[in-house]
């Protein structure tokens, strides 16, 4: 007999997010795995978490380039922004899109040599390649860093919203040559991400990390602060402020073709019953200021920028309470850099099974509760 629970938990799923949960489970036992054998002598750890680690990640790569266009829900909306592109060789326009010229101009580009609109798919299979890089180059453990990856980010920004990707991928270039101690072209590759979506130009606000560096109680306290209020109902009201500045929907750079759909939405009581922030995001902040600890230890730069995206994530949380739609999208775009925590913690129990539980509470998001996929 077929529990309750078990019964309504087979129908919330569909293939895309059965296959989706059964692959970041092998991930998962795989990482389990890979601690166990730490213990012994049979194989070198290192070697085989670059096994596991590039295994899963040719998977992952795979389906970005071969899945199916229409699962997503953002796809039928990518299919009429890429059909109002022209063929920049043809047409002649090299800048191209009201916003977010970087990714419109880009595929504008391509689009001369490729009509098809897989064109955008096959893009978001090399920002992903990119990103795997990345964690790779960076990661100690990069096996910890892609389950956290693949449970948070990957279905979300890779699979889903192609141009805040492509702008994350810019801006976690620019984070791993900042930690690098490569400041200039670092710090310009955090700006640069805003080309490809507007909201990307914070990008550089990580650059007060150097600041945080020496004193740890800083980072736990920053954050406290602006949740502490945002829970008492303390916080500004997005419309009404930009009333009183004088920034009106037409005419405004920060609100047309960027919050204004939210503004319009929020002013039509559509985000009623909406919460002041989605609640996986407590875990993952208080996982990003525990794992942050071992990067404060062994290694400071990269504590220091990651701790000043870990503050500025909890104050836009703060500060677009009022808008839950934009606060998700700057706090997921700013939190990014927590894969590289991740990916640089001590592999022992609690931190695995820290990063396990938040992952798998996005994966649950995404898969289960608001099934990101058709």
């Amino acid at each position: 007999m077929t529990l309750p629970f078990f019964g309504a938990l087979q129908a919330s799923l569909n293939v895309y997010s059965s296959v989706f949960i059964m692959f970041w489970g092998v991930m998962v036992l795989a990482c389990i795995g890979l601690w166990l054998i730490s213990f012994t002598r049979i194989l070198a750890p290192t070697y085989l978490e670059s096994l596991l680690f590039w295994g899963f990640g040719t998977v992952m790569v795979a389906f970005a380039a071969f899945r199916p266009i229409g699962i997503t829900r953002d796809d039928l909306a990518y299919l009429e922004i890429f059909n109002g592109i022209c063929p920049a060789i043809f047409c002649g326009k090299w800048i191209q899109g009201s916003r977010d010229w970087g990714w419109h101009s880009l595929m504008g580009i391509l689009k001369s040599f490729i009509a098809d609109p897989r064109l955008m798919i096959y893009a978001s299979a090399v920002v992903v390649l990119f990103q795997l890089g990345l964690i790779y180059r960076l990661a100690r453990h990069p096996l910890l860093a892609l389950v956290l990856f693949t449970g948070v980010f990957y279905q979300e920004l890779d699979l889903t919203a192609f141009r805040i990707a492509m702008a994350s991928t810019f801006f976690l270039w620019g984070f791993v040559l900042l930690v690098l101690d490569r400041p200039v072209i670092g710090g310009f590759l955090t700006l640069t991400g805003g080309l490809f979506h507007k909201q990307a130009f914070i990008g550089p606000l990580i650059l007060i990390g150097p600041h945080l560096r020496e004193r740890f109680f800083w980072l736990p306290l920053l954050v406290i602060l602006p949740i502490g209020l945002m829970f008492l109902g303390q916080f500004p009201s997005i419309p009404d402020l930009l009333t009183h500045l004088g920034f009106h929907q037409d005419s405004a750079f920060v609100v047309k073709d960027g919050m204004d759909a939210y503004l319009g939405l929020r002013a039509a009581d559509g985000l009623m019953g909406w919460r002041t922030a989605p609640i996986v995001m407590y875990p993952l902040l208080i996982l990003a200021i525990g794992l942050a600890w071992d990067a404060f230890q062994i290694n400071r730069r990269l504590y220091s920028y990651s701790a000043a995206t870990i503050v500025w994530g909890a104050w836009f949380l703060w500060a677009f309470a009022s808008l839950p739609i934009v606060q998700v999208r700057f706090f997921d775009f700013l939190i990014f850099p927590v894969i590289f925590l991740a990916g640089n913690c001590r592999y022992d129990g609690w931190r695995l099974s820290g990063i396990i539980a938040v992952s798998s509470l996005f994966v649950i998001k995404y898969n289960v509760l608001h099934t990101l996929f058709q």
